[in-house]
């Protein structure tokens, strides 16, 4: 499924700072089209690896989580079919990977 993308990545201004820009026309007019366009391309290559059937990281617990080794994180991964639970490690995860992209193990997630 393509999601259509007509902006850029927004701006952290506070309310005095995105008035003193111009408002939403100001930041978000012809001068981000290629914000927009680079936004599009990012989220048609998420859609496209998940259709492709890999996953990608939505949540993590540290080795502060009961059921994480030291040196491992426990990542929740999702995919186009759903989400799974693996554990990585910590330098792996560092780099926010798709689960293709690294070594990991089954993991339980974490107990409530």
């Amino acid at each position: 499924m393509r999601h259509e993308l007509p902006y850029c990545p927004a701006p952290a201004l506070c309310a005095q700072c995105f008035k003193r820009h111009g408002g939403a026309k100001g930041i978000h007019g012809e001068s981000c089209r290629e914000g927009a366009a680079a936004s599009q391309a990012r989220e048609d290559e998420k859609q496209r690896r998940l259709a492709a059937g890999d996953a990608h990281p939505a949540a993590a617990w540290g080795s502060w989580c009961e059921s994480v080794p030291e040196g491992k994180v426990g990542v929740s991964y999702q995919s186009a079919s759903g989400r799974a639970y693996y554990l990585v490690s910590v330098e792996d995860y560092e780099r926010r990977p798709w689960l293709s992209e690294v070594e990991h193990e089954s993991w339980e997630g974490p107990r409530a």
